[in-house]
């Protein structure tokens, strides 16, 4: 198998993931709104003072933190065997230690963290709306109707699916980078080429340079490609990626 069909078999596994957590994530935003809507009844500025217990709650009982542990667990866990199968078709031998596993959790605890504060962060919004209303003196119909269209607006569930777009691409960047102990080896850029290509990456891809580590890092962390890439940057023997036709060089994008 070539490189390019491992790694679209691993890109058609990574949308069927981002898929099943975004079609769960509008079961449990419109739980989410449903819930906060439902405990507005006999709301004053003293509760709204402690309401990130409140969102605590609503979050948990929405299953929003459910969704997250599911999806950081079995689908981060499902992308293993084809990083391996990638390693070896381009002359690298490769395998999962136990040292390994424990980089890999803390990996996954960090992501558990960011998408957990993504929540956090739409309660503190909704917790300053909240105030305003109140001590504004709306009543309870006008502080539905207003709380209703801010959750609708918030954008909870965009940041939640922005961030799953990326998380689990840059996690299957995170245990490549962590595999390639390989001083000899290179990296190439790779994957689709399309009408939704962005620019800097169709020009990566275009050049068909192999970079050292330190290049790597650098085009790695551009801003053109921060959010929602699909593309990797993955780990070669040099001779292999000369073989395939890729040289030496830097980008000019």
């Amino acid at each position: 198998m070539s490189l390019q069909a491992i790694y679209n078999k691993q890109f058609e596994n990574i949308d069927k993931q981002i898929g099943l957590f975004n079609t769960e994530l509008e079961v449990v935003t419109s739980r989410i709104k449903t819930l906060a809507l439902s405990k507005l009844k006999g709301l004053n500025e003293a509760d709204i003072i402690n309401y990130d217990v409140v969102w605590n709650e609503i979050l948990q009982q929405s299953g929003y933190f459910d969704l997250v542990n599911k999806y950081i667990s079995k689908s981060f866990d499902s992308i293993y065997d084809d990083i391996l199968k990638g390693f070896e078709v381009v002359g690298l031998d490769v395998v999962f230690t136990e040292r390994d596993i424990t980089k890999i959790n803390a990996l996954k605890l960090i992501n558990k963290q960011f998408f957990e504060q993504i929540g956090q962060d739409a309660g503190l919004e909704v917790k300053k709306s909240l105030y305003g209303y109140v001590i504004g003196g709306l009543s309870e119909d006008q502080i539905a109707i207003n709380l209703a269209n801010n959750l609708d607006e918030m954008g909870l569930s965009k940041y939640a699916n922005t961030y799953a777009n990326t998380a689990i691409t840059n996690f299957n960047q995170s245990v490549i980078d962590m595999k390639t102990t390989d001083q000899d080896a290179v990296w190439i850029y790779d994957g689709v080429d399309d009408a939704k290509t962005r620019d800097f990456c169709k020009c990566l891809l275009d050049s068909m340079n192999y970079y050292d580590t330190n290049t790597k890092i650098e085009l790695q962390n551009r801003p053109e490609r921060a959010w929602n890439c699909r593309h990797q940057f993955y780990s070669v023997s040099k001779e292999w990626a000369e073989e395939q036709g890729y040289i030496e060089g830097y980008p000019s994008c």
